[in-house]
């Protein structure tokens, strides 16, 4: 009752065009817009983990919808901290902010072998010998999606390595697992660490075993309405309710567009979830979940710029 009271004064907030929230938490720009793929360009860092060679790129279609990609700059990365010792297993490495609101109303997913569950993917993220743990999402059988600040860290760096298993419930890996290649997140995220830019990307070594399946992505027209949607992850952060840190949770509810990046909602998550997709009714990707608050949990969407990248990025133009 009470999330439906909050779902309410947030529908009255929104068109008030007031929004009260830590500042610590979300970081919002609304002075930029929208701006369609055939007159801009998607700035991104991507690192070969197999090299450790990062390149600066910008992609970019001109009027003839002709795809271009140029290579900025590269380097050898050598900002990553090396660890000489390793830490017990953590929340995603932006989980100090609880999200649950008021009470845990997450669910457990009993059958993670069929769609949109099997696409659904359990992280174990390596900063060194440090082992953080996220969520993603397939959009092609070696292309997971998750958030950026799973894959670059203010504290650590770049991952040194990332596991994917699709659809894991508990010891049950019914789609076996894959190593990260490459990772890349959005330079204005690796630059500033603006959490509307907070979405990145994974390429794995190999398929998986059988056919998890894959997410369409969506691009949410911001029409100022409020939608109904779900979220599905695997949690670390389990200190309200007796979850299992390898099994999937998912909860739907009313979500809110604000501005031209992101996603606010009262949907239940903890550490662990960033990275799961927010899926509208069609079970389509229109955004990523990234943070959390006692009062309010928010997600990037999927713009017309980050939709255009990850479609670049399953063509392999990398």
């Amino acid at each position: 009752m009470k999330k439906r009271i909050i779902s309410v004064l947030l529908c009255v907030i929104l068109l008030s065009g007031i929004l009260i929230m830590p500042t610590s938490a979300i970081h919002i720009t609304e002075e930029e817009s929208i701006i369609d793929p055939s007159s801009t360009a998607v700035e991104v860092l991507e690192k070969d983990l197999d090299t450790n060679i990062v390149e600066e790129k910008i992609y970019s279609r001109d009027s003839n919808g002709i795809d271009t990609v140029k290579t900025v700059d590269s380097w050898t990365d050598d900002e990553t901290k090396s660890f000489t010792s390793a830490t017990p297993m953590l929340p995603d490495p932006a989980a100090e902010l609880n999200g649950i609101i008021d009470t845990d109303d997450r669910t457990e997913v009993k059958n993670t072998k069929i769609f949109p569950y099997s696409a659904i993917v359990h992280l174990e993220i390596f900063f060194g010998l440090n082992v953080y743990r996220g969520t993603g999402f397939l959009i092609a059988d070696d292309v997971v999606v998750t958030a950026a600040h799973c894959l670059y860290s203010e504290e650590y760096g770049w991952a040194t390595n990332v596991t994917v298993r699709p659809g894991r419930n508990g010891a049950l890996i019914p789609f076996g697992l894959a190593t990260s290649k490459s990772v890349a997140v959005s330079k204005e995220y690796y630059a500033n660490f603006d959490s509307n830019y907070d979405w990145g990307a994974i390429r794995v070594h190999k398929s998986f075993v059988g056919e998890p399946g894959a997410f369409n992505l969506k691009v949410f027209e911001n029409t100022g309405s409020v939608i109904n949607a779900r979220i599905s992850g695997y949690p670390a952060e389990v200190a309200s309710k007796k979850l299992s840190t390898t099994k999937q949770y998912e909860m739907s509810g009313t979500v809110i567009p604000l501005g031209d990046y992101r996603f606010f909602y009262t949907i239940d998550s903890s550490g662990g979830q960033s990275g799961a997709p927010i899926l509208n009714e069609n079970n389509e990707v229109i955004g990523i979940h990234t943070s959390g608050s006692d009062l309010m949990n928010s997600g990037v969407r999927i713009t017309p710029q980050v939709s255009y990248y990850l479609n670049e990025f399953v063509e392999g133009r990398i």
